[in-house]
């Protein structure tokens, strides 16, 4: 059977069961408590405001309002066609179902800055184009279960969110957005190497390579933290990295902001022996000296290397020269003869973590002359 309701006052419908049914007011429409729609067609024309929020169950709405409407189904539902195309409204528009999927057959058109909300149970599907939506300066929201299962049709939002619950969970983003109630968890461990240069600290700093992630969804791409430890600060390969309090920095689909991504339990502290540490440089070294000496008709120095200095040499690190040689540039007398100072090696508690980028350097040193003695026989 085909029901029309008519009236210029508020209407509310008690329960209904019918092929189609319309409701024609411009004053409100509502639902009395406990009361069912069962109807296969449901259309509602010219209402200020039209909230029917019972255990409905309709296959096809359609709407043309001068209001908001809410409206909330039991089973599957489809946006269609009746003597409107659709839904039209100047104010917001909900559709919510509790079981089944929601499907947009026709398009939904709000003005201002009215929004449209729509809360499925099940899956989403968007038969429309990426015109389904059309708004003024507001935004939709698509709610639904799991984007693998859905059908966008071309809609492109701002953000998308995970973990997320019609009428319990919080809206993280803004714009245009799509929110499913699976909850995707992350396996994260470390992989590659992480590798820098001996700075006398554990500090690690892991690139997003470093790390090996599972349980990605629809696409997206996660950033995670880089800040880890090695074992100790000293140069070797092998070293153990350790990254504790993993946390995602940020997520993302191409330009679409995601939110709602959760670390599976055990990925709080990561570690792995991915390390590597090499060794820094030591510029030069400074204050060798050497030892003026007699004329012996040769060209070696004596060096003393007590004092010398290191540049590049990390405050609190330990260096001493092991060994080094020195050579004259000249054998003759004379004051501030240059001394060529080569094959420096280097000792101390961190001579492992450096390396000489020049092995050489310079001091000056006098050759003074020989007395000879001079005896009458």
């Amino acid at each position: 059977s085909d029901v029309t309701i008519a009236a210029a006052t508020d209407i509310t419908l008690g329960t209904v069961n019918a092929d189609s049914l319309i409701v024609n007011t411009d004053q409100t429409i509502t639902q009395a408590v406990d009361s069912v729609l069962s109807v296969d067609d449901l259309t509602l024309l010219n209402a200020a405001s039209a909230v029917l929020e019972g255990a409905n169950r309709i296959d096809v709405l359609a709407a043309d309002l001068a209001g908001n409407l809410s409206f909330y189904n039991d089973q599957a539902l489809a946006v269609g066609q009746s003597s409107v195309d659709g839904v039209t409204t100047t104010g917001a528009v909900l559709l919510k179902t509790r079981s089944g999927n929601l499907t947009l057959d026709n398009p939904i058109t709000v003005s201002g800055a009215s929004g449209i909300t729509l809360a499925s149970a099940g899956n989403f599907i968007n038969n429309v184009g990426g015109g389904a939506f059309v708004v003024g300066t507001g935004n939709w929201q698509v709610w639904s279960a799991d984007p693998a299962l859905d059908t966008l049709g071309g809609l492109t939002p701002n953000f998308k969110q995970y973990n997320a619950v019609h009428g319990t969970t919080a809206v993280a983003g803004t714009g245009n957005g799509l929110l499913y109630s699976l909850a995707p968890e992350l396996g994260v461990s470390l992989t590659g190497t992480v590798e820098r240069v001996y700075n006398a600290d554990v500090d690690a700093t892991l690139a997003q390579s470093n790390y090996t992630i599972t349980g990605l969804v629809d696409g997206d791409t996660v950033t995670l933290s880089t800040t880890g430890s090695y074992d100790d600060k000293n140069v070797a390969s092998g070293k153990t990295v350790t990254v504790e309090n993993v946390s995602i920095a940020s997520a993302g689909n191409g330009a679409v902001t995601v939110y709602g991504y959760q670390l599976a339990s055990g990925t709080e502290l990561l570690s792995a022996d991915i390390g590597e540490i090499t060794p820094a440089n030591i510029i030069a070294v400074t204050g060798i000296t050497a030892a003026n000496k007699t004329y012996d008709g040769g060209t070696t120095a004596t060096l003393t290397t007590t004092g010398a200095g290191f540049t590049g040499l990390y405050s609190g690190d330990n260096l001493t020269v092991a060994t080094a040689t020195g050579t004259f540039a000249d054998q003759n007398v004379a004051d501030g003869i240059t001394v060529n100072v080569s094959g420096i090696t280097l000792d101390g508690d961190d001579a492992a973590n450096y390396v000489l980028a020049d092995d050489t350097a310079t001091t000056t040193a006098n050759i003074n002359p020989y007395a000879v003695d001079l005896s009458g026989s």
